[in-house]
């Protein structure tokens, strides 16, 4: 166990007289460590006089280090008692403070504000295209409808941005120009894009004034979307891209179809024409050292709105200019300024830990123990694929198509291949096993490419047709047996 503070500590320091006055931190009964004047000027002796014994350390007050080491036992003495979490609180406390738990109130409906606030946590978050609106979202915004977004942008300029191929992030363009990585050496194909770098264009006026079907303007404008180099202001363009794979059918700029619906269909597949497409701003690059720091503040500000808490092993899922060694030196003169909190906060991570203090403060108050909820593995609250000590149960590959279900602390459930193999980890006569499979519901109501059915394969290892945690399933849904599977779908 760890402790993240500790208010049994007094700081003083000399005063002219060689006496002893209050200075950093705040005091307590179980002992005090006091700083007084040493041989050598500008020297303190730093002396601890607990009940564990007494030791004096003589520190250089013209020693940068030696300030920083005053100025953490301050914060440290400043904050109170805290026990480090078990590791297996860790999966619960991101889904509370990502907003995984939220569960609507009666007659709720759609709330802006639940939607805002899910949008701020995943600001600058690099995320799966198909994710944002298929299970990121849904997870933390109950009901939630792909208008209530669209609205949202109209309103805000909320916008999305490319980082990597076929990964997006949303956020506004401060957001941007913080976590977009440095794009290669341009060729000079997006920019021959535009006619004028600071216009918005329809692609249909695109289209117009340049040499290239169809065909190959789309898949000039997404190449630039995934090198970070152009963007949409409508996340319409988005949905209707993955709709079709980002892949158009090639027809020539020429062609227009009239007369059968199945022509013009064909052409409208061609043309992601819904917004105006624009080229980005370079992302932020500065050769002063003071605003690259600045600008990691608030990469690290970003990140604790995202995460809460802060450790190596989860910024190693970052882009790498916003890894823990890109941002490490940042946090550490943060924790100084006191705008963020160091110490073990959760057992089984190896290494420093810095939280926000609303983090902090949600830790101290407690978790909601018995919540249920999924989310996918690959979601931002997700610890898949990240290596922490002590976690309950293993967890399965960071992958799209998987999917957890927990119970408070406990891994109940996990779908893989979108419900293909699911795998129970308690047994077929839990009580609130039908609770449990909501995300297949999810997966088939969902707003934004729902299924029209699921098919799964085997339940813990063996054929679904036969399992015993099919009477929980026939409670929720539609299930058809056949020759080596099982088909859900939605009770009409």
């Amino acid at each position: 166990m760890g402790s993240a503070g500790n208010h049994d500590v007094r700081l003083a320091v000399s005063d002219e007289h060689g006496g002893f006055s209050d200075g950093l931190g705040a005091g307590g009964a179980g002992g005090q460590a006091t700083a007084g004047r040493a041989s050598g000027a500008g020297q303190l002796a730093m002396k601890d006089v607990s009940a564990r014994g007494k030791k004096s350390v003589a520190l250089n007050l013209k020693d940068p280090a030696a300030i920083e080491t005053l100025l953490r036992m301050g914060r440290a003495a400043a904050r109170p008692s805290f026990t480090a979490r078990p590791a297996e609180e860790l999966p619960l406390f991101l889904a509370q403070w990502q907003g995984v738990l939220s569960e609507p109130a009666a007659g709720e409906g759609r709330d802006p504000g639940r939607l805002e606030t899910a949008l701020e946590r995943l600001f600058g978050c690099p995320l799966a295209a198909e994710l944002l609106e298929g299970d990121v979202l849904p997870a933390r915004v109950p009901g939630y409808h792909t208008a209530a977004l669209d609205a949202l942008t109209q309103q805000t300029g909320l916008m999305w941005f490319g980082c990597g191929p076929r990964r997006v992030a949303v956020g506004f363009s401060e957001h941007a120009e913080l976590f977009r990585a440095a794009p290669e050496a341009r060729s000079g194909t997006e920019t021959a894009l535009f006619p004028d770098p600071r216009g918005r264009y329809a692609f249909e006026d695109l289209l117009h004034g340049s040499p290239m079907d169809s065909a190959a303007l789309s898949e000039a404008l997404w190449r630039g979307v995934w090198e970070g180099r152009v963007a949409n202001d409508s996340f319409e363009a988005l949905r209707r891209g993955l709709q079709t794979r980002f892949r158009p059918a090639t027809v020539h700029a020429t062609h227009r179809p009239i007369g059968r619906r199945r022509a013009f269909d064909r052409w409208r597949a061609t043309r992601p024409f819904a917004g105006a497409w624009y080229e980005l701003p370079p992302p932020f690059d500065s050769a002063d050292p003071l605003d690259r720091e600045e600008a990691n503040k608030e990469r690290v500000r970003v990140l604790l709105d995202r995460y809460g808490v802060l450790f190596r092993e989860l910024l190693d899922q970052e882009p790498p200019h916003i890894r823990w060694g890109a941002l490490f030196r940042t946090l550490r003169l943060m924790e100084l300024s006191g705008e963020v909190v160091a110490g073990q906060f959760f057992d089984g991570i190896h290494g420093p830990q810095f939280a926000a203090p609303d983090a902090f403060r949600t830790l101290q108050s407690g978790l909601a123990a018995d919540a249920i909820y999924w989310l996918n593995a690959a979601d931002p609250a997700s610890l898949c694929g990240v290596p922490v000590t002590g976690l309950r149960a293993a967890l399965p590959k960071r992958l799209a198509s998987t999917h957890l279900v927990y119970q408070g602390t406990c891994l109940v459930a996990v779908s893989e291949r979108n419900a293909a193999r699911i795998t129970f980890h308690t047994g077929a006569e839990e009580p609130r096993l039908p609770d449990y499979l909501g995300v297949f519901e999810h997966l088939l109501a969902r707003s934004f490419l729902p299924r029209a059915s699921l098919r799964v394969e085997t339940i813990n290892g063996s054929p679904a047709k036969n399992s015993p945690y099919l009477d929980a399933f026939r409670r929720r849904f539609d299930v058809a047996p056949s020759p080596g599977h099982v088909t859900l779908r939605l009770r009409t």
